[in-house]
């Protein structure tokens, strides 16, 4: 059984994933349905097991921060405040859809080579589709929710993308998929 405080750290966690998923709708991509697409072109179909939402819970340090970088700089929708008196602060930010990446630790070094220059080892990682990596990273850090830690890259997929470090040590890969994947 998790303390109230554990617990709470888990709903702000997962608020802060659920914030990201409501950036990419803010970016006008489509509703998601049993035949919506990835940015990548991957057809996104309904769950077929029990599972009903899917949530990463973000432990946040500096929440006032972080939940500013998510709610207030990338657009997500705050639909929830979970804040209690001497047990800390928590946020639920909605989007409508949301893809999860395993990548074996081979790939996902393959992968940091590609947008950063270099293995990072970060366990999790978000990456976002958006419209246009250069202004939305220029936005990040003009705002100081995020800094840039690599420069533009192109990507051997063909995406164009830049990495990203958050104030709570959270890297995210800002992509715009190739055309031909482009939803």
């Amino acid at each position: 059984m998790l303390s109230s405080k554990s617990y709470i750290l888990v709903l702000v966690q997962t608020a802060l994933f659920a914030g990201l998923l409501l950036f990419w709708s803010k970016l006008g991509l489509e509703e998601a349905s049993a035949e919506a697409t990835c940015a990548d072109g991957a057809a996104m179909a309904s769950p077929a097991g029990p599972v009903k939402e899917f949530r990463v819970a973000l432990r946040s340090e500096g929440f006032a921060d972080t939940v500013r970088l998510y709610r207030d700089e990338l657009g997500f929708e705050q639909i929830a405040d979970w804040s209690v008196d001497g047990h800390g602060e928590g946020v639920l930010l909605a989007a409508p859809r949301a893809t999860l990446e395993i990548l074996s630790a081979e790939h996902a070094d393959y992968v940091d080579e590609a947008e950063l220059g270099a293995p990072a080892g970060a366990r999790v990682r978000f990456a976002l589709s958006v419209s246009d990596v250069e202004e939305t990273a220029k936005a990040l850090q003009a705002s100081g929710a995020a800094a840039q830690l690599a420069p533009p890259r192109l990507t051997p997929w063909g995406d164009r993308n830049i990495r990203m470090g958050t104030n709570d040590d959270v890297q995210v890969t800002l992509f715009a998929a190739r055309e031909a994947d482009a939803p």
